[in-house]
């Protein structure tokens, strides 16, 4: 079970990844205009949030791949499920969205998954 919430992790920054890229089309399109390195800056909130919303999108893969590797070991302890779950906790109060509440439930199935 925790290979698959692992998975579901990876699936979850992908689909982080495509909406970025489907609706923050103007914000892509502006990075491509002015060059990657000069056009992501805190005054443009646009290019700004679609950098930040492709990084998180990437740690959720890196975090899902990371948590399937220790599954898969069967080393999957209770600090990086907590970690996950102090994470996904405090995003969900600070921003209470539907992708945040995903990862919180997410994080949730795993410490379920790991009392079982």
């Amino acid at each position: 079970m925790l290979k698959i919430l692992s998975l579901a992790l990876i699936a979850t920054g992908i689909l982080h990844n495509i909406l970025a890229l489907l609706t923050m089309r103007e914000a892509l399109r502006r990075i491509r205009e002015q060059g990657i390195f000069n056009s992501i800056d805190r005054g443009d909130a646009q290019t700004f949030a679609f950098f930040w919303f492709m990084v998180a999108g990437f740690a959720l893969m890196l975090i899902g791949l990371t948590f399937w590797q220790l599954a898969d070991a069967n080393r999957l302890g209770w600090p990086p499920i907590l970690a996950l779950l102090a994470l996904a906790a405090t995003i969900a109060l600070l921003y209470p969205k539907a992708g945040p509440l995903l990862l919180l439930i997410l994080a949730l199935a795993f410490v379920i998954a790991k009392l079982a």
